[in-house]
């Protein structure tokens, strides 16, 4: 069974974000699965686990890697716009994009990520997880540079999503969406729900779902 994980942690984004990438990921993901959220409260019609650690903010998604078996990440801002499937199977320890981003932050964008058994990037983790994150010499940012240091150290083997299949609302959709993109992810701002283009209203809910799956 593929495990499709969501992490909800703080108070950045309402819970309706929540059942609203469920309901996304069910409409746009035909392979069997689970929707999981990893989370520090219960969230209605959601089946929520609690965070196997008291790491702030994006660093509960290092515990995701406790898991094994077939696993499948997305951000809480990531908006499904098409067929998820090629996003699941690796032949690598884990899969996700590359990172675009233009903050130099690291060269893997953990917003989407794939891994099957990858539980040495949990065991193993040691470094400071401040909150807000600073961005100073010596400390990671996040957990997406944390995965790309353990890449440039050989200690973790990375393959990438199609560069066309994932793309940054930011940097890539200002003038609609890019052909055979699967996923839009809106990192930093703005949020979702606080975009009006046509295009995107019309292929996602922007406020609380009705239904749910």
């Amino acid at each position: 069974m593929l495990t499709v994980w969501s992490v909800f942690w703080g108070d950045k984004y309402p819970e309706y974000y929540v059942k609203r990438l469920q309901w996304e990921v069910a409409k746009h993901l035909p392979l069997e699965h689970e929707f999981v959220c990893l989370s520090d409260r219960d969230v209605e019609g959601v089946h929520t686990v609690p965070a196997i650690s008291d790491r702030p903010g994006w660093w509960q998604k290092i515990d995701l890697f406790a898991f094994r078996g077939r696993n499948l990440y997305l951000d809480l801002d990531t908006v499904p716009v098409g067929d998820l499937t090629p996003f699941v199977g690796t032949g690598a320890e884990v899969r996700t994009l590359k990172n675009w981003a233009q903050s130099g932050h690291g060269g893997c964008q953990s917003s989407i990520m794939y891994w099957e058994d990858a539980q040495h990037i949990y065991k193993e983790f040691d470094e400071p997880t401040p909150w807000p994150p600073v961005n100073k010499p010596g400390v990671l940012w996040g957990d997406q540079e944390y995965i790309t240091k353990l890449r440039d150290r050989g200690l973790l083997d990375v393959d990438y999503f199609h560069e066309a299949h994932g793309k940054s609302y930011k940097y890539h959709c200002r003038n609609g969406l890019p052909a055979d993109c699967r996923a839009v992810i809106f990192h930093g701002k703005p949020d979702p729900d606080e975009v009006s283009e046509t295009w995107l209203l019309s292929l996602i809910h922007i406020s609380e779902p009705t239904r749910l799956c």
